[in-house]
């Protein structure tokens, strides 16, 4: 075959991107400073002696009043020991009180007392842990695409003519990621409530956080703000108009919310409708940055029927900086009196 003439168009396109970013995250929880402080604070504080360090003790006569004056005019000097006590009583909410090496005299008959205030505040310091939490993650994306696009005419000596339209693609894409987690201490634990979606979006939560006891354990947490659109739903078991704490919302402390909700349930049809008992008495909660808000009646928020039917599907919701909020943990149906259909979601709130 000889070709004796041709009219060819060809085109081509490439495109290559590289992305990579690095992202740190950098979570200090002290879990004190995150819940109302109990009536009863501890009379112990932190102890600091410089002067318990030096390698020879002064004499015992030699332990006057000067001694202390001494300690304190030398951690006033030195920004290091400065800057060391700023930091345990930012974490541990107690002031740093020097100690004169005087105490270590103490009287053997005045330990027991002495091992019970430790003992205490051993249990309140258990009770109001630090963590922290450190993640750093390093991403790297590729992605190139070529393509090759031909068309016309090809005339051979037989009297043939082809026409033709040619198109190639070439792409990949490639991706790495890194991290690296540490964990010191308790980890800010997750609370468990239900959520309504009536705006058609799934649930989402703010970085701003506002105070509610949540486990019900008499202190307040700070829990994340509910993006508008969503609201808790809330069984307002005393009648007084407001929600008290994490006994009037589903799942807060049994960590099961449709499972909360299927208890009220009474004609086992699998949906809390007017038909059971304890409809009229479920609310739905928009709460403001102040921690009160307002309860909205389901009849009136348009909701009809509320499915105890779910499925897990997880999901990280995440804030600014990549912070840990909570997580979607399950989602449900509920039914509106408009006869249109919403989701409930069981969200896990870092707290």
């Amino acid at each position: 075959m000889s070709v004796i003439g041709s009219e060819l168009h060809m085109a081509a396109s490439h495109h290559y991107s590289r992305t990579e970013s690095t992202q740190t995250v950098l979570e200090i929880n002290a879990s004190g400073a995150q819940r109302t402080a109990a009536p009863e604070r501890s009379s112990t504080p932190v102890v600091l002696s410089p002067r318990s360090r030096e390698a020879q003790p002064l004499p015992l006569a030699a332990q006057t009043s000067a001694t202390q004056e001494t300690d304190e005019t030398v951690v006033a000097e030195d920004p290091n020991q400065q800057l060391l006590i700023a930091l345990i009583e930012y974490l541990t909410g107690e002031p740093v009180k020097l100690m004169d090496p005087r105490e270590l005299s103490t009287p053997r008959q005045q330990a027991p007392a002495t091992a019970q205030a430790s003992a205490a505040a051993s249990a309140r310091e258990a009770d109001t842990g630090i963590s922290v939490y450190y993640e750093h993650t390093h991403r790297i994306q590729e992605h190139e695409a070529t393509t090759f696009r031909a068309q016309g005419v090809i005339r051979t000596a037989d009297g043939a003519e082809v026409k033709f339209a040619v198109e190639l693609g070439m792409t990949r894409s490639y991706s790495e990621e890194s991290r690296f987690e540490l964990q010191i201490g308790t980890p800010r634990k997750r609370e468990d409530p239900l959520v309504i979606n009536f705006s058609g979006t799934a649930a989402q939560l703010q970085d701003q956080r506002f105070a509610f006891d949540l486990d019900a354990d008499g202190q307040t947490s700070l829990i994340p703000l509910l993006a508008p659109g969503s609201g808790y739903l809330v069984f307002d078991r005393n009648s007084d108009g407001k929600v008290n704490d994490g006994t009037e919302l589903f799942g807060a402390l049994s960590g099961n919310a449709y499972a909360d909700l299927a208890e009220l349930d009474s004609d086992g049809n699998q949906w809390i409708d007017r038909n059971d008992a304890a409809f009229k008495e479920l609310s739905l909660w928009l709460p403001d940055a102040a921690g009160k808000g307002r309860l909205v009646s389901l009849s009136d928020a348009g909701v009809a029927a509320l499915s105890t039917k779910n499925l897990a599907t997880p999901f990280e919701l995440r804030g600014q900086g990549n912070s840990d909020l909570g997580a979607v943990r399950s989602t449900g149906l509920y039914l509106s009196t408009s006869n249109t259909v919403g989701t409930t979601q069981q969200i896990d709130l870092s707290v």
